[in-house]
């Protein structure tokens, strides 16, 4: 946030032809009502000081909104009046949207720009990378500071990179008390992207037992959104990848940050696919349908199916197939789904019709525990089912699901 005094609001308007930065032309002039002195305040494309005065007694809140003369909303200013103070933003500043902070002024600029003209038809993206970036392929044990903290994470680079043509990205999340190497081999990603064509990225969460906070719980705590988002800024400057295709896939609390992803990181995240962890909340920030596969299994001892609570811990997760249907409703997809036999102790749900193609997918593993479907057997997570592989399965799927 940045404090601007009278003087500085005075230069900088000196300096703004419009909120476009086109010079201005004779264009109508807008019309705003402001709270003081009152009655409507006629305002000229440009930049307009308008004087105001702060009232006494009882603090009042008043938004002022300027227009363009095309219609849209240049400048919204809200009134503090128990600071006396306008806090808002306008576009016409050097850096859009940023929020403004105007202390103790009788006078604020608010800035009316030319009607908008349509936008130059943009040049089709480039393909590749040029110049490219080589890497050669295996698995590499990686660190990045985030946060003040060393983080780690493998870095598996398939044989068919070239560093020139983009790949997709999968995060790859491990669960509650395990790590990444672990997760690198439970998962068997590695092997499959070898296979695909596609890199994968196993990150290592904090803490005694390695997990992640994808509930952003704690001032100090790491903020593991923060970590991702910068992981994939340092993915995208070392090595050539499709920026839409980078999914997330990750198992129980692996799992639970995915979907954390899914909401908090929509513009970067194209799909997830969480095992046994899928949950949804109220009030998911994602600012689009995000393409979601998932398999639970019915017997999980750990994040119990039919809900209730997490074992070792006091965090409660609702019905899988009602957080299922949570994630279709947000989704825009059709009201009933599609359930079909896929073998002998696996069914599919599927939602569909959903907006953007963005499809919603459980396989319920009936009989199945806390586990990976198609993964090596852990006795004591429960049963592991080998009719199907999640890694080819969730592959499958974000092969279909680009980033719309």
């Amino acid at each position: 946030m940045r404090h601007l005094v009278f003087a500085a609001a005075l230069a900088l308007a000196a300096i703004l032809p419009g909120a476009s930065g086109s010079p201005i032309h004779a264009q109508p002039a807008a019309t705003i009502t402001l709270p003081s002195p009152g009655g409507t305040v006629e305002l000229s494309p440009g930049c307009n000081a308008v004087a105001l005065t702060f009232p006494d007694g009882t603090p009042t809140e008043t938004v002022v909104q300027a227009v363009t003369p095309a219609g849209a909303v240049d400048s919204v200013w809200h009134h503090n009046a128990v600071d006396r103070r306008w806090d808002g933003y306008s576009s016409a500043f050097p850096e859009a949207g940023d929020l403004l902070t105007v202390d103790l002024l009788d006078a604020v600029w608010i800035c009316i720009g030319p009607a908008a003209s349509p936008p130059a038809p943009s040049e089709p993206p480039a393909m590749g990378c040029t110049p490219a970036r080589p890497h050669e392929p295996g698995d590499f044990e990686e660190t990045l500071v985030s946060g003040g903290r060393t983080r780690k994470y493998i870095l598996h680079v398939p044989p068919s990179y070239t560093g020139a043509e983009p790949l997709p990205l999968v995060l790859n999340l491990h669960g509650y008390g395990s790590n990444a190497r672990e997760q690198a081999f439970y998962s068997g990603l590695p092997t499959k992207a070898d296979k695909a064509g596609f890199i994968v990225v196993t990150p290592l969460g904090t803490g005694d037992e390695p997990h992640w906070n994808f509930l952003g719980i704690g001032a100090s705590a790491p903020d593991d959104v923060a970590f991702i988002d910068y992981l994939l800024d340092t993915m995208m400057s070392d090595l050539c990848i499709d920026q839409a295709r980078v999914y997330s896939a990750g198992i129980s609390n692996g799992a639970a940050m995915s979907v954390t992803l899914a909401c908090r990181l929509s513009d970067r995240i194209a799909a997830i696919a969480p095992i046994a962890g899928l949950f949804f909340v109220d009030g998911c920030a994602a600012d689009r349908p995000v393409p979601v596969i998932t398999f639970h299994g019915t017997h999980d001892e750990y994040v119990p199916f039919e809900g209730g609570g997490v074992r070792s811990s006091s965090l409660p997760v609702r019905p899988v197939e009602e957080s299922l249907h949570d994630w279709a409703t947000h989704n825009g997809c059709a009201e009933d789904p599609e359930t079909t036999r896929v073998s002998g102790s696996v069914r599919l749900i599927r939602y569909q019709g959903c907006d953007q193609g963005a499809t919603v997918e459980l396989y319920v593993i009936e009989g199945g525990g806390h586990t990976w479907p198609g993964a090596i057997d852990i006795p004591w997570l429960g049963a592991t089912t080998h009719e199907i592989s999640a890694a080819d399965l969730m592959w499958a799927f974000f092969e279909a699901h680009p980033m719309p």
